[in-house]
C-alpha cells in the first residue's frame, strides 16, 4: 500500500533541561540561522548555472555541503543536511523559470520554521497525567554549545544546564494528536523530518511533527465522482453511472456567517477611529487587536468548514465506490471573480486531495473553461458564455454549469488537456 506523509501540530509547553529564557534565545537564533542558510543555499545554486563556485574536481553538492558546514557551524549536523536538502529543492522546482527570467530565484523569511531530522527528535514517556509529553530535541552541534556557553549574560548554573540536546514537554492533545503520539511511542508510527515554527499572533512555539501512515486502497473500477464549484455558496456531486444522482452541498451558513463578519470588521473599523485612550494602548497594534481577533476566527471558521464538506465529498465517493474524484482546476478561473473571492477554495480542494489520498482514491482537476464549452452530447466546441449553453452543431440546451457537470464525469482524460480550450 502506498505511504502518505502527514504533519500534526503540537504545542512546546516548557523546556525541561534548562530556563525558557535560554531555550528561546537559541530557538529565536537557529530560526535566523535557518533562514540565512536557505537564502545562501539558493544564492551558491544560483551562481553555480553561470560562474561555477565549486571546484572541478569535487562535485557541487559536496563542496556546498562543506562551505554551509563552515559558515554555520553552530546548526546540528543532520539538521543542517535536511535544511539544504529542501533549500535545494525548492531551487531545482523553481530553476527553469528563473533561468528563463520569469521569476525572481526563491527566497526565504526570517519566520522560516527550524527543520529537524527525524534522528533528531526521541520520544520519552507521558507525564503530568497523561496531558504532555516529554522529547529530546538535537538542536546544536558541539560548535554551537560552545558558542551559547560563551554568551556574557548567562550565570554558571545556566551555563552548566546548555548542551546539544534539550529535552521538552508538548502538550500530547486529545483524540487523533494523541493517538498519534501513542502509535509512535509504542513504535507502530515512525516519523519523518519534522519542523519547529513560532506562531507569532499567539506568541507560542510549535512542533509540527511528521509522519508516515499506509492508505487503504480500494477496488479501482470506472465510476467517477464528479464535484463540481457551482457558485460560491454550494457545491454539487454527480456520479458518472447514475445519471439521476446528485447530491448538493449548501453554503448557506458560510453565506451568513461571512455576512455577519462583515458587518462586525465595519462596526469595529469604526469603533477604532473614535475609542479614547484606553482603548489605543502603546500605538496601533493594540488598538487593532480586535481586528486581528477577527481575522483569526473567520480563518477558524473556514477551516473547519473546509475540513467538514471536504469529508463529506471523499466519504461519498467511498460509499459510492468510486476510484476517483473529477474537480474544475479552480487556478485557471480568473481570480477576479466574485467566485474565488467568496471563499477559499483552493484549501477545500488541499483537504479533498489529502483526505482522498487516505483513501486511496485519485483526485483529477479539470480545465474548467473545456468543461464549460464543449457539447457534453456531441463533443463540439462552442464559443457561448453565460448561464445558459446552447451547441449550434447538434442544438443542445442547457445550463453552462449542468453541461460542464456531465462534462466532468463522461469525457476522457484524453479529450480534456490541461490548458487547452477547445474551438
Amino acid at each position: 500500500m502506498p505511504t502518505i506523509i502527514k504533519s500534526m501540530k503540537y504545542e512546546i509547553i516548557r523546556p525541561v533541561s534548562c530556563e525558557w529564557p535560554i531555550f528561546q534565545y537559541i530557538l529565536k537564533t537557529l530560526q535566523q540561522e535557518s533562514f540565512r542558510l536557505k537564502n545562501r543555499v539558493v544564492q551558491y545554486c544560483y551562481q553555480q548555472e553561470f560562474l561555477p563556485v565549486a571546484p572541478t574536481d569535487k562535485p557541487f553538492r559536496t563542496w556546498l555541503y562543506q562551505v554551509i558546514s563552515d559558515e554555520f557551524g553552530i546548526v546540528h549536523a543532520k539538521n543542517l543536511t535536511s535544511t539544504v536538502t529542501q533549500a535545494e529543492r525548492v531551487w531545482h522546482q523553481s530553476r527553469q523559470a528563473v533561468l528563463a527570467g520569469r521569476q525572481s530565484f526563491p527566497s526565504f523569511r526570517n519566520t522560516n520554521p527550524i527543520l529537524l531530522h527525524k534522528a533528531s527528535i526521541r520520544h520519552g514517556a507521558f507525564v503530568d497525567h497523561g496531558r504532555h509529553v516529554e522529547l529530546e530535541l538535537s538542536l546544536l552541534s558541539r560548535v554551537g554549545q560552545q558558542w551559547v556557553r560563551s554568551l556574557p549574560h548567562w550565570t554558571e548554573e545556566q551555563r552548566a544546564a546548555m548542551g546539544t540536546t534539550y529535552t521538552v514537554r508538548i502538550h500530547a492533545g486529545r483524540n487523533l494528536a494523541r493517538h498519534i503520539l501513542e502509535q509512535w511511542i509504542n513504535g507502530e508510527t515512525p516519523i519523518r523530518e519534522s519542523s519547529i515554527v513560532y506562531q507569532e499572533t499567539k506568541h507560542k512555539w510549535f512542533l509540527n511533527l511528521t509522519y508516515a501512515v499506509e492508505s487503504s486502497q480500494l477496488p479501482h473500477d470506472s465510476r467517477v465522482l464528479g464535484v463540481r464549484m457551482a457558485d460560491p455558496n454550494r457545491a454539487v456531486m454527480v456520479v458518472s453511472d447514475r445519471p439521476d444522482w446528485s447530491c448538493v452541498i449548501e453554503g448557506s451558513a458560510v453565506k451568513q456567517h461571512h455576512l455577519a463578519m462583515e458587518s462586525k470588521r465595519r462596526r469595529l473599523q469604526r469603533q477604532i477611529r473614535v475609542c479614547g485612550s484606553g482603548r489605543t494602548g502603546h500605538g496601533r497594534k493594540k488598538r487593532l487587536e480586535p481586528l486581528t481577533e477577527l481575522e483569526d476566527k473567520v480563518s477558524r471558521f473556514r477551516a473547519t468548514v473546509n475540513h467538514t464538506y471536504a469529508r463529506r465529498i471523499v466519504d461519498t465517493a467511498v460509499r459510492l465506490g468510486c476510484s476517483s474524484i473529477r474537480m474544475d482546476d479552480l487556478s485557471l478561473r480568473s481570480s477576479g471573480s466574485a467566485f474565488l473571492g467568496a471563499w477559499t477554495y483552493f484549501d477545500l480542494q488541499m483537504q479533498v486531495l489529502r483526505k482522498a489520498a487516505d483513501k486511496g482514491i485519485d483526485v483529477v482537476k479539470m480545465d474548467p473553461r473545456i468543461l464549460e464549452r464543449q457539447c457534453s452530447q456531441c463533443g463540439a466546441g462552442s464559443k457561448s458564455s453565460g448561464p445558459n449553453y446552447h451547441c449550434e452543431h447538434c442544438d443542445y440546451q442547457s445550463t453552462t454549469e449542468e453541461n460542464a457537470l456531465r462534462n466532468l464525469i463522461r469525457l476522457p482524460m484524453e479529450r480534456l488537456p490541461r490548458g487547452e480550450e477547445t474551438r
